[in-house]
């Protein structure tokens, strides 16, 4: 991970900050004078931004993309507690949530796409609540960095040589992808032509098994992984020392956010 990870937080972090901000959304939102149900957490797969993956990783559970899919998207428990009330009541209640349009402010940081948010809402001022007033500022810049991180790593000879490598060593196992991108992309292909039938599913989890489990072999056979990380260390030696304290600062604000998660009673 570019910038160990500052960026890019483990599911186990996205899992204990999505719990803290529902819970601060819900405060907030009593503070307005407005119920709000905290949202469970969806499953979401480990995604490596080379597309990397351990042999170990791919024979428990591939990409874990359809393992995923099966779980489902984590119920919205506000469309049962809102859904009978009045079209004016639910309008206040949206509002509350998130913001209104004169107070849209846009946010833009190099190498990455500009973020809309309405500051007067409860999304939006939770977040704040939790990791500081810059902290969407912060985050859409660390983005960019990141970004341009990847971006030089995949275009250096190094990276370049591997990768090639192994899209060789996938055509022996007669796996035709020119990355690993297009292979795992291959799989959220199936999954959206399976549209949830059963058998279908079936197919394609025993499909990503196995094309997850060659892609991983072949990784390992061309290097790719070593190439990564000699390219990407090099890459960060040519970062700004200001990138680091922005890495450094929003790693803080979310290692402070888990921690108090975790340190909380249950509920």
């Amino acid at each position: 991970m570019p910038l160990h990870g500052a960026a890019l937080p483990t599911p186990a972090e996205e899992r204990a900050l999505h719990r803290a901000e529902e819970r601060a959304v819900a405060a907030c939102m009593r503070g307005a004078g407005f119920e709000y149900q905290e949202v469970p957490a969806a499953p979401t797969p480990s995604v490596n931004p080379y597309g990397l993956v351990t042999r170990e990783g791919a024979r428990q559970d591939g990409y874990g993309l359809t393992s995923a899919a099966l779980a489902g998207p984590g119920a919205d428990p506000n469309t049962r507690l809102t859904g009978g009330w009045s079209v004016e009541r639910r309008t206040r209640w949206e509002r509350a949530l998130v913001g209104t349009a004169p107070h849209e402010r846009t946010i833009a940081a190099p190498g990455a796409p500009s973020l809309r948010v309405n500051t007067d809402g409860c999304v939006y001022r939770s977040q704040a609540t939790l990791y500081g007033r810059r902290w969407e500022e912060d985050r859409l810049a660390l983005e960019g960095v990141n970004a341009k991180v990847i971006d030089t790593v995949t275009k250096s000879p190094r990276y370049v040589q591997a990768r090639r490598a192994w899209a060789r060593c996938m055509r022996d196992e007669d796996e035709s992808y020119a990355s690993p991108d297009d292979a795992r992309g291959a799989v959220q292909e199936l999954l959206a032509e399976a549209k949830g039938d059963a058998d279908d599913l079936r197919r394609t989890a025993r499909r990503e098994l196995e094309l997850a489990g060659r892609d991983a072999a072949c990784q390992d056979w061309s290097e790719l992984p070593a190439a990564v990380r000699a390219s990407q260390r090099e890459a960060e030696t040519r970062l700004p020392d200001s990138a680091r304290r922005l890495a450094a600062r929003v790693s803080a604000a979310r290692e402070r956010v888990v921690r108090a998660e975790e340190s909380a009673p249950p509920r």
